[in-house]
């Protein structure tokens, strides 16, 4: 979709990230990432990402809280959304920093990961 929103999705189970990606792709453009290292990678190639979406546990590849944390750093002005299963225990300390802006439960609610970026990137 030209002139979207690009949305980096981090979900290292397959099925779950190409549902996101057609949930998300009637609004957003969207590019997936399987781990923390390759979407941090991505992102360092694509300035053009508007919002993250990260799964908390990505198997080996490290949590999608670390790549929240490097988006928050690196790029404080891209929203950042925690979206898991499982509430991280450090959760609460995460939005505190800074790190986490929204969380959105899996399975979302139908529209609700779409109508949180919309609101997070108005």
């Amino acid at each position: 979709m030209t002139g979207a929103p690009l949305v980096l999705v981090v979900e290292d189970q397959p099925q779950i990230a190409r549902a996101v990606a057609r949930q998300l792709g009637s609004e957003f453009s969207v590019v997936l990432a399987k781990d923390a290292p390759s979407a941090i990678a991505l992102a360092q190639e694509r300035e053009d990402i508007a919002a993250v979406v990260s799964d908390w546990a990505l198997g080996d590849g490290g949590s999608g809280v670390d790549v929240l944390e490097w988006f928050r750093r690196t790029r404080p002005a891209v929203p950042r959304v925690l979206f898991s299963a499982h509430v991280p225990p450090d959760l609460g300390p995460q939005i505190v920093a800074g790190s986490v802006q929204r969380y959105v439960a899996k399975p979302p609610r139908p529209d609700e990961l779409r109508d949180t970026l919309r609101e997070l990137l108005s």
